[in-house]
C-alpha cells in the first residue's frame, strides 16, 4: 500500500515538473525569442500603412493593412486563420442579430408591440388569445430552451479578437492624436525645457534612447518631412531630434521645412525585431523613478 502511495505521487511529482518545465519554457521564449517585424507606408494627408509581425520561427504571424481610415488585420497560428473567423460563423452571428458577442436591446414597449402584434390579417381576437393561454397554463409546463454553450476554444478566439480589436481601436486612436499634433507641439516643447523638468527629461531621454535601441529598425530607410507654422517651432524639434541622431540616423532621414505653413508628411519601408525582455527592463526603470512617470501622466492627460 505505502509502495503504491509513492508511486502516485512520484507519477504526480514527475507531471508537475514537466508542467513546470512547459510553463519555464514558455515565459523564456516570450522574453527572450524576438518578434520579427516589417512596416511600410505613407503619409500624406492620410495614412496607409502594411505592417506584418512573425514569432517563433512564423509560428504566430499578424498582418495588418491600414487604407482610407479603414484597418484589417489577420492573425494566424501555425498557418490556420486564428481571426478574423470564418465567413460562415459571421454569417451565423449576423443573422441571430449579435454583433461582437452583445445583442441587440430593444425598449420593453417595443418588444412587447413585436412580439404581440403581427401583420393585420393574422391578428388573433383578445378573447381567443386568452382561451389558448388558459390551455397553456393548464397544460405541461413547456420545457426549457436549450442554453447555447461555447467551448474553450471558441471562447478563447473571442478573447484575441477582443484584444486585437483594442489594438485597432489604440492605433485609431493615435492616428488621431497625431492630426492635433500641431496644437499640442509648441506647448509640450516650452514644457520640456522648463528648467524644473530638465533633469527628469534627460532621464526620459537616456530610456527613449535605451528603447529606440530595442525596437529600431535594422534595415530599411524611413523619410520625414515637416514644418510648423513658425519656424522657431520648426527648429526647436530638430533640436530635440538632435541627441537622437546616433540611433536613428541609421533608418530614418528628417527634411525640415522652414516656411510659414504646417507640413507632415512621411514614407518608408523598414524590419526590425524586438525582444519583450529589454522592453520590460526599461518599463521597470521608468517606473521606479517617480518624477519620470508623474511627468509621462501629465503628458497624457494634456494630450488626450
Amino acid at each position: 500500500m505505502v509502495q503504491i502511495l509513492f508511486l502516485i505521487l512520484k507519477i504526480i511529482g514527475i507531471l508537475a515538473l514537466v508542467l513546470l518545465g512547459l510553463a519555464l519554457g514558455v515565459i523564456l521564449c516570450l522574453l527572450f525569442v524576438p518578434v520579427r517585424y516589417r512596416i511600410s507606408g505613407a503619409f500624406k494627408g492620410q495614412l496607409q500603412a502594411d505592417f506584418k509581425a512573425s514569432w517563433l520561427l512564423s509560428i504566430l504571424s499578424l498582418c495588418v493593412t491600414y487604407r482610407e481610415a479603414s484597418m484589417e488585420a489577420k492573425l494566424k497560428l501555425f498557418g490556420l486563420t486564428l481571426w478574423p473567423g470564418k465567413e460562415k460563423d459571421r454569417d451565423t452571428e449576423d443573422e441571430d442579430g449579435f454583433e461582437d458577442g452583445r445583442a441587440e436591446i430593444l425598449p420593453p414597449t417595443e418588444a412587447f408591440h413585436q412580439e404581440t402584434e403581427g401583420p393585420e390579417d393574422e391578428q388573433i381576437p383578445r378573447q381567443a388569445r386568452r382561451g389558448e393561454a388558459g390551455e397553456q397554463k393548464t397544460g405541461p409546463a413547456a420545457a426549457p430552451e436549450p442554453v447555447e454553450r461555447l467551448n474553450p476554444f471558441r471562447r478563447l478566439i473571442r478573447r484575441i479578437r477582443g484584444f486585437f480589436r483594442k489594438i485597432k481601436f489604440a492605433i485609431l486612436d493615435f492616428y488621431d492624436k497625431l492630426k492635433h499634433i500641431k496644437e499640442n507641439a509648441g506647448r509640450i516643447i516650452r514644457w520640456l525645457q522648463d528648467d524644473k523638468n530638465r533633469e527628469t527629461v534627460r532621464f526620459l531621454a537616456g530610456c527613449l534612447r535605451e528603447a529606440l535601441g530595442q525596437i529600431g529598425p535594422r534595415k530599411g530607410r524611413i523619410t520625414l518631412t515637416f514644418g510648423f507654422e513658425d519656424p522657431y517651432s520648426t527648429g526647436q524639434v530638430l533640436a530635440l531630434a538632435g541627441p537622437f541622431y546616433p540611433l536613428y540616423s541609421r533608418f530614418a532621414d528628417l527634411n525640415p521645412v522652414f516656411e510659414d505653413r504646417f507640413i507632415l508628411e512621411g514614407e518608408g519601408d523598414v524590419r526590425g525585431r524586438i525582444r519583450l525582455f529589454g522592453l520590460l527592463k526599461i518599463g521597470l526603470k521608468v517606473r521606479r523613478n517617480r518624477k519620470a512617470w508623474n511627468m509621462i501622466r501629465r503628458l497624457r492627460q494634456g494630450s488626450g
